[in-house]
């Protein structure tokens, strides 16, 4: 595969917003950050990428397939980490209920990857999502994310809410 994502010409418009025909092309074995203020079209982009959210113009390849075609997320979920900036599990889940999801969701799913990385990010097994804190969830999406082994990470501001401690950790995981 000569790339992991490529998108020409993505074209997105809001009422009050408009990411217009933005390229971008990401190889093998690369890191690519995307730099921008508040509101300049970082996670729309993601999104977009993902298939999240649907395109204006323009076209998307996500390890070779377009995430926007019908079927296609199906196709590549096992093989993309994703962490937006918000942890998504259910406010009731616990942590440990977390890996149950995984096993669930994902092939490749790895147990004993999912509770070391909870034991490094000290996310207690037996505590309720919705009694973590913002970087806790943070945490705990990052791990659910590694945890299968994912082909091309995704990540939009999976530092959020760390202390400086915990977000030089999660970086050296990365």
């Amino acid at each position: 595969m000569d790339t992991l994502i490529q998108g020409t010409g993505i074209t997105k418009h809001y009422d009050d917003f408009a990411l217009d025909a933005f390229n971008i092309t990401v190889s093998p074995d690369r890191v690519v950050g995307l730099i921008g203020s508040n509101g300049a079209g970082k996670t729309t982009l993601l999104k977009t990428l993902l298939g999240m959210t649907s395109l204006d113009k323009g076209s998307v390849r996500l390890l070779g397939v377009d995430p926007h075609a019908q079927g296609a997320l199906n196709a590549i979920k096992q093989r993309i980490g994703v962490v937006l900036d918000t942890c998504a599990f259910p406010v009731t889940m616990k942590v440990n209920d977390v890996a149950t999801l995984g096993h669930a969701t994902y092939e490749r799913w790895d147990s004993t990857r999912f509770t070391k990385l909870c034991t490094t990010f000290d996310l207690p097994p037996k505590k309720l999502v919705k009694d973590l804190s913002r970087g806790m969830g943070m945490k705990l999406t990052l791990a659910f994310a590694l945890s299968h082994h994912p082909n091309l990470l995704v990540l939009d501001e999976a530092t959020a809410g760390l202390d400086p401690i915990a977000r030089d950790e999660v970086l050296d995981i990365i």
